[in-house]
């Protein structure tokens, strides 16, 4: 009977913790409301591309989220742009020397038009409609028109793909109405609880280009099993000339334990594909004798230069549309021994300290290594940290707060990539436990029913004898 108790007890406990670790448990909150977006990014590299050509394709990280839109519920991709502001479909229906877009709205009976033909001076398109149309969001449960700018023409020198933009940035350069920005009108409409969102590669591998894009809670109420709020840290955004931008202020930018700058500015940028350095930072390591070495003597490392003139070209204060450099080195070259890749990025107020090492920031590709921070040739003032700081330290920003967090750890989610849940593995376990249960009470009724035969079969009252009486002698026993 004994191990029949313990036996359940181990059983309901085993049942009890599996529940405790299972992420989607909080889902049933009615108070929790909040979007789980995939992203990904579609991208080919050919071999034969030289180091310049590579690194300006590399350049634009464009990662995007599907989302059905119109009453034909047409698949629309999205690319995240944390710079710009308001949610952008490209129309279909524009002239032929124009980017022709997915989104088509004379296919579309619930499209809406809510403004009239605006022109835009500081911005990608030049010519868009206020409109709006049915989103649908987790698997068609939800549905919600949502405004956007249908842009209908665009600057020539301007980085537009066929789908559209999906822009966080806190306020608008240019004179977008405020409908158009799409987290306030998710939180308008009561799809999500807050206003924060967070960018989570599923690995730290610079090839892969999946994750997530959550949007209206943060990540450690999510998914409590990838996600403590113990390794969560955060900082108020930078604020430029009274508007507050999605930026950090470092104390201290270090390489190894040698401080290179002090009180440095920075700009988060998901769009772009690598880390923009400052020149103070380029000047302190091109004093380096590992610099020298390999670039001057032995010349086993190289540079090339290109240009990017379509991104932010007609922004006010364009920080992107400028002349770079990239530094590459020989396959064969060790990269352990060129210290300028073990940066710190840190903050004393908080005890923040983002660290990378050289293994973070090289990736080897058309048999040569490249360093994935790059220099500005003229606006070199800040640094501009996009997807090598994403890829390390999972990012959460808080419109409401003002605010930047990031988890200093993490623990990774190995079986995002074949697009499989943590829920699979953990109802499996459910039945393994299930059937074990039923095999231990089906052992233990085997063992009473044999038990129970092989007690001693108790006397009835006609079959007791009295121990003193002799029958073969009944006279002596009278």
């Amino acid at each position: 009977m004994k191990i029949f108790l313990y036996a359940l007890f181990f059983s309901f406990y085993l049942i009890f913790a599996l529940d405790e670790q299972n992420p989607k448990k909080t889902l049933n909150d009615e108070n929790f409301k909040y979007l789980e977006f995939s992203f990904r990014r579609n991208l080919t590299i050919k071999d034969t591309l030289k180091p310049e050509e590579l690194i300006k394709t590399l350049f634009y990280n464009q990662i995007y989220v599907n989302i059905k839109i119109g009453s034909n519920k047409k698949e629309i991709p999205f690319y995240l742009y944390l710079q710009q502001y308001p949610l952008v479909l490209q129309s279909s229906n524009v002239a032929a020397n124009q980017v022709k877009g997915i989104y088509n709205e004379s296919d579309s009976d619930s499209y809406e038009e809510i403004g009239k033909k605006d022109s835009f001076i500081v911005d990608d398109m030049s010519y868009a409609i206020l409109s709006k149309d049915n989103f649908y969001f987790n698997n068609d449960n939800i549905q919600s028109l949502i405004p956007f700018y249908l842009s209908v023409e665009n600057y020539e020198r301007t980085h537009i793909t066929e789908g559209g933009k999906m822009g966080f940035k806190l306020y608008s350069s240019s004179a977008h109405s405020e409908d158009s920005n799409f987290i306030n009108n998710l939180k308008k409409n009561n799809i999500i609880s807050s206003y924060a969102f967070s960018i989570i590669y599923d690995n730290k591998n610079f090839d892969e280009d999946t994750g997530k894009l959550y949007i209206g809670a943060f990540p450690h109420t999510i998914d409590k099993k990838h996600f403590i709020e113990d390794y969560y840290t955060s900082d108020g955004a930078n604020s430029v000339s009274g508007n507050i931008q999605w930026g950090l202020n470092f104390d201290e930018v270090k390489i190894g334990n040698n401080i290179v700058e002090k009180n440095s500015n920075s700009y988060f940028y998901i769009e772009i594909g690598f880390l923009v350095g400052k020149k103070a930072y380029f000047n302190y390591i091109k004093s380096l004798f590992s610099w020298n070495e390999y670039f001057s003597m032995n010349k086993k490392c190289h540079k090339a230069n290109f240009k990017i003139n379509d991104l932010e070209t007609n922004e006010i204060l364009p920080k992107l549309n400028d002349e770079y450099t990239v530094y590459y080195c020989d396959k064969d070259v060790d990269i352990e021994k060129l210290k300028f890749g073990d940066i710190s990025f840190v903050i004393k107020s908080k005890n923040i300290s983002c660290e990378f090492t050289n293994k973070d920031l090289w990736m080897e590709k058309n048999g040569y290594k490249y360093f994935l921070v790059i220099e500005n040739e003229f606006f070199n003032d800040n640094w501009y940290l996009g997807k090598p700081f994403f890829k390390k330290y999972p990012m959460v920003f808080d419109p409401d707060n003002k605010i930047i967090g990031l988890y200093t750890k993490s623990i990774e989610n190995n079986n995002s990539n074949n697009g499989t849940d943590n829920s699979t593995s953990s109802t499996l376990v459910y039945i393994i436990v299930i059937i074990g249960l039923v095999i231990i009470v089906i052992g233990l009724i085997i063992l009473l029913l044999y038990c129970y035969m092989k007690l001693p079969r108790k006397m009835r009252p006609n079959e007791l004898s009295d121990d003193n009486y002799d029958y073969s002698n009944p006279i002596n026993n009278n």
